[in-house]
C-alpha cells in the first residue's frame, strides 16, 4: 500500500525527521531561557542607591510631617528630639541609645519607606551587624545588593 505515491519507509523516515527537529527546537528553547532567564541588578542597585541618598540627605525638618503621624508623635514626645538632623542621623542616635530597641526605627523606616519602596524590593538596617530592621522577613530573597555608608552620629 502506498500513501500519496510514497512508500511506508519514506513517511515513517520523515516523520521520525519532523520529531527530532522539533525535539531539537525544544532543547534549543530550553537552553536559550535558562541561560538568559537571570534577572537583572542594574535598577536595584540604582534604586539602593537612591534610597540611601534620600536617608543620607533628607531631614526631619524637610518632611511634611503631616503625611507621618508616627514620626509626628516621636518629635511631640521627645524620641527625636532634633529634626533638623537626617534620618540616618536620627538611627545612629536611636541606636547609640538603645541598640536592642528597634521599636522607634522601625516606625520611623516604615513611615519613610511605605510610599517609595516598590513591593517587589525588600530593604534590611543594620548597625555593627546587627539587624535593626527588616521591611519584609517572610519575603523570599532572590539577590542581594549590599550597601553601606558610614554615619557619624
Amino acid at each position: 500500500m502506498r500513501f500519496l505515491g510514497m512508500p511506508k519507509r519514506g513517511f515513517f523516515f520523515s516523520l521520525d525527521a519532523f520529531f527530532a527537529l522539533i525535539l531539537f527546537g525544544l532543547f534549543l528553547s530550553l537552553i536559550y531561557t535558562s541561560f538568559f532567564s537571570a534577572p537583572r541588578i542594574e535598577q536595584p542597585f540604582y534604586f539602593s542607591e537612591d534610597v540611601l541618598d534620600v536617608l543620607s540627605n533628607v531631614r526631619i525638618s524637610e518632611l511634611d510631617l503631616s503625611q507621618y503621624p508616627g514620626i509626628t508623635n516621636q518629635i511631640a514626645t521627645g524620641i527625636i528630639s532634633n529634626p533638623d538632623k537626617t534620618v540616618f542621623e536620627i538611627l545612629v542616635e536611636f541606636n547609640n541609645k538603645n541598640p536592642k530597641d528597634v521599636a522607634n526605627t522601625k516606625i520611623l523606616l516604615d513611615e519613610l519607606l511605605n510610599g517609595i519602596m516598590p513591593v517587589q524590593y525588600g530593604l534590611g538596617v543594620e548597625f555593627g551587624g546587627i539587624s535593626v530592621y527588616n521591611k519584609d522577613p517572610t519575603k523570599e530573597v532572590t539577590n542581594v545588593i549590599a550597601r553601606q555608608r558610614l554615619v557619624l552620629g
